[in-house]
């Protein structure tokens, strides 16, 4: 298995209007250009009129790939030889726009993207989605498959992507998502989000927003989400400032204030190559539209004119009369222009290029998933786009086949998937229906008739001693799923309220132990006990199985 992904997160307090300086400065910080050090994959500041504090600047740093080896490294050099052997006069000149700041050591959880996937994939955003949350402790990786799972696949229909997923690692409550987006995007969102909760009418509503809500709310306990903007240069930015415009959203006709108060800079103003050309442009506009909304046409200039008329004020004099001569207008009219817009292609219908993963579209991804369903995995819709539904999908087949469980499809497993070969009984003695959970693998196949019904990764129990306040009070014990030779006995339709947990569409086979939906079923075992499986799957699992059905439990 290959090492785990490190990220350093921090929160700066900025002085003054330092933020736009102070992460010019961290593209020079040293460790940049250092071999395997920490680099820097994101500097944001804190957007107004976003939530969260403010003057503030978040930085996202990637540890490397070498995992707590490589973390080892960088705090021995920057902490332990960091002022005169590394940083020079860097760490002094950054005092100027700082005042101090908070770190998190966080670890990607899996589903998580890594630098060189951002970068290789082109994503990249006008505006982030920075959150900071609290949750039960103990249950940040729980929260974080629910993520993968559900919120992710829902919000990138919103032009929302996943920039980083992480487990904050100095403490068992906190977690921090991020997200690229655009203002769009957010608007879009916001707004299904608030007509499915009938507090507004002016988009489509989306009851699934409201039902990851109440998913989230099963974890979350506080914690806060702010918008913020990021520095061009860095993975995910936009390439420069100039990729920033105010012509999208004026109106056309509509000018920026002149500083000096007496005429206007109006549309196709051009904006500035630097920060505070473009703030100021953004402080203009807001103190300025009252003036441009009087004008008329032909007071409007274009083509970044700037038109000046300098007002006078004269003393009493006398009147002067001045006769102008006659002119004349010429009226000019353009030929007709012909504009051919170009047929947007189905990104399904183009073969991808490399390995797949989460995220990505295209034939190669289609016939992935139709060669699974024709095996009897379930990994979603053949829609050509990857997505959790097909990961989970993936992680079953390559544990049944002995290759690395990633979730990505490379050569080897693409080739093995494409092969279709038939999938043998692990059982077999226990005749040709019956249900077999390997705890191993983690993965449960369900056989009628001898042919495999369903092929499918569950999470059981994490093995780890769990203590935990409930409704009825302390309940504690060890997070195990038994081995042994069980048979299906009751079951309960839709949800139940158990002490250490929510279970949909249980069908028990142990005691208190069930086969149930859950909405986090991660890489790994993670459950008290039961066997935990997908939503959409534990939709029609009970119809799969008959109360007697035998169940065998063991590690292969």
């Amino acid at each position: 298995m290959a090492h785990r992904h490190l990220y350093l997160h921090e929160i700066i307090d900025i002085v003054g209007q330092g933020q736009y300086d102070y992460m010019a400065h961290s593209l020079k910080e040293p460790t940049n250009v250092m071999p395997d050090m920490l680099t820097l994959q994101g500097t944001f500041f804190v957007c107004a009129m976003g939530g969260g504090r403010w003057p503030q600047v978040v930085n996202i740093w990637d540890v490397g790939e070498a995992g707590w080896q490589g973390w080892a490294a960088n705090v021995d050099r920057l902490n332990l030889k960091r002022r005169n052997a590394f940083y020079g006069d860097w760490w002094d000149e950054a005092a100027k726009w700082r005042t101090g700041g908070f770190d998190r050591l966080c670890g990607a959880a899996a589903g998580s993207p890594t630098t060189p996937e951002l970068a290789e994939r082109g994503v990249s955003g006008t505006l982030f989605v920075h959150q900071l949350l609290t949750v039960r402790p103990g249950s940040p990786l729980d929260y974080l498959a629910a993520v993968v799972e559900e919120q992710v696949p829902l919000w990138r229909e919103y032009g929302h992507e996943p920039t980083g997923i992480y487990e904050v690692l100095g403490n068992q409550h906190e977690v921090v998502v991020v997200w690229a987006t655009s203002i769009a995007g957010q608007t879009h969102l916001r707004g299904a989000r608030d007509s499915a909760r009938g507090l507004a009418d002016d988009a489509a509503a989306d009851d699934r927003l409201v039902a990851w809500e109440q998913t989230s709310a099963e974890f979350v306990t506080g914690g806060d989400t702010h918008l913020m903007t990021p520095q061009p240069g860095t993975v995910y930015g936009p390439g420069s400032w100039d990729d920033a415009s105010l012509d999208d959203w004026l109106r056309p006709g509509l000018a920026l204030a002149d500083p000096g108060g007496n005429r206007t800079i109006c549309q196709n103003h051009p904006m500035s190559g630097s920060l505070r050309g473009l703030v100021g442009g953004l402080l203009v506009v807001a103190l300025g539209l009252t003036a441009c909304s009087g004008l008329g046409s032909s007071e409007v200039a274009s083509d970044a004119t700037i038109s000046t008329t300098t007002p006078t004020v004269s003393a009493a004099v006398e009147p002067t009369t001045t006769t102008s001569p006659p002119t004349t207008t010429t009226t000019t009219t353009a030929p007709p222009t012909t504009t051919t817009t170009a047929v947007p292609v189905d990104p399904t219908t183009v073969a991808e290029e490399g390995v797949l993963r989460g995220g990505t579209v295209g034939l190669r991804t289609k016939a992935i998933q139709e060669a699974l369903k024709a095996q009897a995995y379930d990994p979603g819709e053949p829609d050509g786009k990857f997505g959790t539904k097909t990961t989970q999908a993936v992680w079953a087949f390559q544990a049944l086949h002995g290759l690395a469980k990633d979730g990505v499809v490379g050569p080897e497993t693409e080739a093995a998937i494409l092969a279709k070969a038939p999938q043998a009984m692990l059982r077999p003695n226990l005749g040709p229906t019956h249900v077999e959970v390997d705890l191993t693998r983690q993965v449960m196949i369900v056989w009628r008739d001898g042919a495999p019904a369903l092929i499918t990764h569950v999470s059981t129990g994490s093995q780890v001693p769990y203590c935990e306040q409930t409704k009825v009070g302390e309940n504690c014990g060890d997070a195990v799923t038994p081995e042994g030779t069980f048979a299906f006995g009751r079951r309960i339709s839709g949800w139940r309220e158990a002490p250490l947990g929510k279970l949909y569409n249980p069908v028990y086979f142990n005691g208190g132990i069930a086969v149930h939906g859950a909405s986090s079923v991660p890489d790994h075992p993670a459950s008290h006990g039961c066997v935990r499986i997908s939503m959409s799957i534990a939709e029609y699992f009970p119809s799969l199985v008959n109360d007697g059905d035998t169940v065998e439990v063991f590690r292969s």
